[in-house]
């Protein structure tokens, strides 16, 4: 059992740390536009939020650039 735990946690890791925002048709600039809007957005939202700040605010800025239209994938190496 604690095998299992173990890969599926590797497995886990090693997915996240080669993930990349995409958006067909945008460029880097866009990126740094929706980013920092989405991460300020986030931030304001959070604001009275103290235990679980880091994880709520992440999770409110995945939310917002999806909804502009990005997508989490595979980062090609």
């Amino acid at each position: 059992m604690k095998g299992l735990f173990f890969l599926g946690a590797i497995s886990l890791m090693s997915g996240c740390s080669s993930m990349h925002w995409h958006k067909d048709g945008a460029s880097q600039e866009n990126f740094a536009n929706d980013h920092q809007y989405c991460a300020l957005y986030a931030r304001a939202l959070n604001e009275n939020t103290t235990w679980s700040r880091g994880f709520t605010e992440n999770a409110l800025k995945k939310q917002c650039m999806e909804e502009r239209g990005w997508n989490r994938v595979p980062a090609s190496n």
